[in-house]
């Protein structure tokens, strides 16, 4: 994304995701766990595809975002697993800032556009921001 864009909250165009992708495939295996996310929420959404799990961001990162991830068909949200657990404040910002630290270092990676529930999403394939949030996931599930 470019200065101004960021400068005036231009959201970019970025290209389509090839149906054929790795990325495209990996989706598929959690679209319903994904259509379903989609339909509960109103923030945009981005979408961290994986072998093994989803992330999804929810909002505005690296500023303000919420963090979902799906894992063996069973969507979590960051807001509830730390809820239902207990974490500390402190150590959630902590853990939140890794991630947003790891969200703009990944300016520069491949994005795409593609469409769940009928409207557009964005798919970001970055492997350093794609392993600092299973890190941080693992923690919290820990």
């Amino acid at each position: 994304m470019g200065f101004l864009d960021k400068l005036f909250n231009a959201e970019p165009d970025y290209p389509t995701l090839e149906t054929d992708s790795e990325a495209a495939r990996q989706i598929r295996q959690v679209e319903s766990s994904l259509q379903s996310l989609a339909e509960n929420v109103s923030e945009k959404m981005e979408i961290v595809p994986a072998k093994d799990e989803t992330y999804v961001f929810l909002g505005k990162p690296p500023r303000v975002f919420g963090l979902a991830w799906i894992r063996d068909g069973k969507v979590d949200v960051l807001k509830d697993v730390v809820e239902s657990k207990g974490i500390p404040h402190h150590k959630v910002e902590a853990l939140v800032e890794q991630v947003r630290a790891a969200y703009d270092r990944s300016d520069d990676d491949e994005r795409y556009n593609t469409e769940l529930a009928g409207r557009t999403v964005v798919v970001t394939l970055s492997k350093g921001l794609r392993e600092k949030v299973h890190e941080v996931v693992e923690k919290l599930a820990a």
